[in-house]
């Protein structure tokens, strides 16, 4: 489940996120076993692809400790945000309110259960919820969408006592100022799919939602593409307007041939 190479010390480098350790695209690369949960009966292993970024968001809103009547703001409709948001409706969290520039992935977000989704690129998501929102609950804001800037965003937005769980892995130095959160009293925590001391559970509950329907996984993969595929996946999943992203997830398969995004079959 988080393929990962131990270096001569020990310390295991996730394959994706460590760029002395690279192979996300290799045809074949060894790994240690290290996150292993069988995939179970009924759940498609190209569907099982999206359970990482599903229990990240899991596990970020189980590690909130979230409960009625506080409500949530969800930044990122990805994968990793609809995980947030699955967590966030099995617990009766009401509003929730679910923020992504693409209009494609705030329908899916919709159809998970947002009570209302918005083009951060037009409304601002903290608003919206306030505006839905009763003026004595607690925000709970799960950032999924690594895009840097909305950290910081969010500490001058929030109101105060907010909790920010942050589970969007944003890849570069992404400055915040902290003065504005210690004077609104906000938290802020950093959440991966594991759980402490590399616990499986958030793999293993994430499994168990596919294969009983709790999260519908067939919204989850859009498209499939071969190795000749790879840079128009990328043009597709980061184009220059982030508004024209029409794809939830598109995995490369090696035994797909030729270029071009397949459609899910």
């Amino acid at each position: 489940m988080s393929p990962a190479v131990l270096d001569p010390h020990g310390v295991a480098h996730c394959v994706g996120y460590a760029s002395d350790y690279p192979g996300a695209l290799a045809e074949r690369v060894v790994v240690s076993p290290y996150g292993h949960v069988p995939i179970p009966d009924g759940v498609s292993p190209y569907e099982a692809a999206a359970v990482d970024p599903l229990a990240t968001g899991l596990n970020g809103v189980w590690r909130s400790k979230i409960e009625p009547p506080a409500g949530a703001v969800v930044t990122g409709c990805g994968p990793v945000g609809l995980g947030a948001l699955a967590a966030l409706v099995e617990r009766g969290i009401d509003p929730i309110v679910v923020s992504d520039p693409s209009a494609s992935r705030r329908e899916v977000a919709r159809s998970f259960g947002a009570h209302a989704v918005v083009d951060p690129t037009a409304d601002a998501p903290v608003a919206a919820w306030r505006d839905l929102a009763d003026a004595s609950q607690r925000l709970y804001v799960y950032e999924a969408s690594g895009k840097p800037g909305v950290l910081d965003s969010l500490l001058y937005t929030v109101p105060s006592y907010t909790r920010i769980s942050v589970v969007g892995a944003c890849m570069v130095d992404d400055p915040i100022r902290p003065i504005v959160g210690i004077y609104k009293n906000v938290t802020i925590e950093f959440c991966f799919g594991m759980g402490p001391d590399g616990d499986e559970y958030p793999f293993a509950a994430t499994f168990e939602r596919l294969a009983d329907g709790r999260i519908d996984a067939s919204k989850l993969v859009t498209g499939y593409a071969g190795l000749e595929g790879v840079d128009e996946v990328f043009q597709h999943l980061r184009p220059g307007d982030y508004r024209d992203i029409d794809h939830m997830k598109i995995l490369v398969r090696h035994d797909l041939d030729g270029p071009g995004i397949h459609a899910p079959r």
